[in-house]
């Protein structure tokens, strides 16, 4: 079962238009509809799965009080990457938009102005909390982040 997005497509639709200067009245390309549904797909999926990582669990994440904006962002970021042959946009504009970085260091999420921290340490979920990381620790959570392999919501997912 797919996790429920954070915005519309729609909503990513006019974030990407004013992306690239248009209004959201303007009319774009046929070929977007598929870019967009793509996009905010894996966005809600970097978000989930990312904070997921950190030990946060998926009510909480669904609740976020950021969890819109992020999407908004990071939906726009797959969208005109995955768009990049139908205009010219420049790694460093898209850069800005990228926001898994920031996703993989949160250490607390609001939910109705409320700090909540994560339910599950870190080292349950690949990551690590104390001593020293290693090639063979990097190689391991890495691994982890790409395979989706970690504990989730008292499972393994």
């Amino acid at each position: 079962m797919a996790l429920p997005l954070f915005i519309s497509d729609a909503d990513l639709l006019n974030a990407v238009k004013a992306a690239v200067g248009l209004q959201p009245s303007d009319t774009i390309s046929g070929e977007w509809s598929t870019i967009i549904t793509n996009a905010n797909r894996s966005a809600t999926d970097d978000i989930y799965s990312r904070l997921g990582m950190q030990g946060f669990l998926a009510p909480t994440i669904a609740s976020w009080d950021a969890a819109q904006d992020y999407a908004r962002d990071q939906g726009t970021f797959w969208a005109l990457t995955r768009a990049a042959g139908l205009g010219g946009y420049s790694a460093p504009q898209l850069k800005t938009l990228d926001r898994r970085e920031e996703l993989d260091k949160k250490t607390v999420l609001f939910v109705d102005g409320v700090a909540i921290a994560p339910v599950v340490g870190a080292s349950q979920v690949g990551g690590i909390t104390h001593g020293t990381s290693t090639p063979a620790h990097d190689s391991a959570r890495h691994f982890n982040r790409l395979s989706g392999g970690g504990l989730w919501a008292g499972g393994w997912w």
